[in-house]
């Protein structure tokens, strides 16, 4: 495909990639920056959910998966290291998901749809509107300008 050439399809997964990765931010900031009802930061709330779920750790699990939402959705929005942060935040909402899972269904539903998203991104990669897509422009042409 040419730089140049533009298709409907190129503008929907763009959109789609800004979009869940904007979503993705919101939860990430509200569980680092958030205060809770009583006052509390978020994270502690968060820490504590990680640890009902049984994680060895649960600050370690519990950070890493509030920045897998911050930073990996900010990269995502950017289409910079997209797969990595795609995988990333695929295997945060799978447990997400997981931990639903003696809940009612309708508790899955937005999960289960984010990690069908990640997961495009993750096998489809972040579009000829990314900056992954110019990276790899670039090292094309450097590759090309040896042989000349």
């Amino acid at each position: 495909m040419r730089a140049t050439s533009m298709s409907t399809r190129d503008i929907a997964w763009a959109l789609l990639r800004v979009a869940a990765g904007a979503m993705l931010i919101t939860h990430g900031y509200a569980k680092v920056f958030g205060v809770s009802a009583d006052g509390s930061p978020a994270m502690a709330g968060f820490i504590q959910q990680v640890a009902g779920l049984g994680f060895p750790y649960p600050p370690l699990f519990a950070w890493l998966a509030a920045l897998s939402e911050l930073a990996g959705g900010t990269l995502i929005v950017f289409g910079l290291f997209t797969r990595p942060a795609a995988l990333s935040a695929a295997a945060t909402l799978l447990v997400a998901a997981y931990s639903q899972r003696a809940g009612a269904y309708a508790q899955m539903e937005k999960p289960l749809l984010f990690l069908a998203i990640f997961v495009a991104l993750t096998l489809g990669g972040a579009g000829p509107f990314s900056f992954d897509a110019a990276r790899r422009s670039k090292k094309e042409r450097l590759s090309l300008s040896i042989f000349r």
